[in-house]
């Protein structure tokens, strides 16, 4: 495995965990009930949640979308041999 690659695992980690920990961040403060000083908290918390949440979607769409197999098939490509050489002709 490549750096390259382990960094986009953790990286993706990283938003996924991010995620995971706003909506439950969000939830608990939803079934406490803020009161309206903690409404501006909230929001602000909100907003980032919808950040992490865009981040999430495209993780999700690199890692199970065409991105992540079409970069391996150019890789794979990339490292495999030819059947005829250029100037052969059959």
């Amino acid at each position: 495995m490549k750096a390259k690659d382990i960094f986009q695992y953790c990286l993706a980690c990283i938003i996924v965990i991010g995620e995971i920990a706003m909506i439950t961040f969000l939830l608990i403060l939803w079934m406490k009930g803020a009161s309206t000083t903690d409404q501006a908290i909230v929001n602000l918390i909100y907003g980032i949640a919808m950040a992490y949440h865009s981040g999430f979607m495209l993780v999700l769409g690199y890692f199970f979308a065409s991105n992540k197999g079409s970069s391996e098939k150019t890789e794979m490509i990339h490292n495999s041999t030819p059947l005829v050489k250029p100037n052969e002709q059959t």
